[in-house]
């Protein structure tokens, strides 16, 4: 099911930047930004495998977070949400020295 969501959410944000992007005012895709679709995609596969880490680890957590499905997952959710960020910024920052 986790795989499922996760695919989901990796093609699902295609349209959405692509919609995003005709709602800016852009009318054609250079090449250098279809990088940026490879970047989208690296991301979300990423974000992936995070989650999954995270919430195997939320099994060997005490009793009041690995007690049930609901403190499972509200523990998953507030560790893994600052990730994606965090992949970003480390994704980018080695792009900024090259510019």
């Amino acid at each position: 099911m986790l795989t499922l969501a996760g695919l989901f959410e990796i093609f699902f944000s295609i349209p959405l930047a692509m919609l995003a992007w005709v709602l800016c005012g852009q009318s054609r895709i250079a090449t250098f930004e279809l990088l940026g679709l490879f970047l989208i995609l690296c991301i979300g596969a990423d974000d992936i495998f995070v989650w999954i880490d995270t919430w195997k680890q939320s099994a060997t957590m005490p009793p009041p977070i690995s007690g049930s499905l609901e403190t499972r997952f509200t523990w998953t959710y507030n560790r893994a949400a600052g990730a994606p960020q965090e992949d970003l910024y480390h994704s980018m920052h080695p792009m900024a020295y090259r510019l």
